[in-house]
């Protein structure tokens, strides 16, 4: 078993979660959360980005669901009374972003939940985040 981070004084340290991953708040940014992954040999590691640097959080919510992204899990979901459309593509076709967000909102997927996944799976920049609010409040109108 891991040893768990330990926290400053003031500091955000989660429990384990997935027997993997820890949230950590920055010592020197509050606010800002980083992912520890325990399964990294031979220390651990925090969760880094393509390029190499330390992936950051806005929110604990956000690291969470990268852990369980990351975990293989997903959590399951109430379904939405009002569905989206559903279009048919041709196979091997792509999904598109608006699609790929459309789906999910469809499925029940919190905004957060939308954005870690669309960030991960389709490389969802951070600043586009409201992107995410616009397609809610479009497809309740």
């Amino acid at each position: 078993m891991p040893t768990l981070q330990k926290p400053s004084f003031g500091q955000y340290m989660s429990k384990m979660l997935h027997n993997r991953f820890q949230v950590v708040e920055s010592a020197a940014i509050r606010g800002s959360y980083l992912l520890v992954d325990h399964n990294v040999q031979p220390i651990e590691d925090f969760v880094r980005e393509k390029n190499g640097e330390m992936k950051w959080f806005k929110s604990k919510v956000e690291a969470e669901g990268m852990a369980e992204l990351l975990a293989g899990k997903q959590r399951k979901v109430a379904a939405v009374k009002k569905a989206a459309p559903q279009t048919s593509a041709p196979a091997g076709a792509k999904e598109s972003m608006a699609a790929f967000i459309r789906r999910l909102l469809s499925e029940g997927f919190t905004d957060d939940e939308i954005f870690i996944r669309a960030h991960a799976e389709k490389g969802l920049e951070e600043g586009r985040r409201s992107i995410v609010a616009w397609y809610r409040r479009k497809a309740e109108a």
